[in-house]
């Protein structure tokens, strides 16, 4: 399992963010980069929404890149709604 590092610093999220982009969210093999692909992100996210099932609707504030692995890439706007049925 790959560890990734907790970054502060605004310049380095937002290239790891335009790499994510660029990759379309599928960790290359041949590269060490420093963040989690949308599978992985997809992978963990869903087992918890299972929890939730029995609930006819369940609201979920989570970040944008949650939304993005669950709705085809879609990236959400800062404080945009966005429904998922799963």
């Amino acid at each position: 399992m790959k560890c990734f590092k907790y970054m502060r610093d605004d310049e380095k999220r937002e290239k790891s963010y335009q790499e994510f982009v660029a990759y379309n969210g599928a960790y290359p093999v041949d590269k060490d980069l420093d963040w989690e692909d949308i599978s992985s992100i997809r992978r963990r996210i869903l087992p918890v929404f299972d929890k939730y099932r029995h609930y006819p609707k369940v609201i979920v504030a989570c970040h944008g890149i949650f939304v993005q692995s669950l709705c085809g890439g879609y990236h959400p706007e800062n404080g945009e709604i966005v429904e998922f049925e799963y």
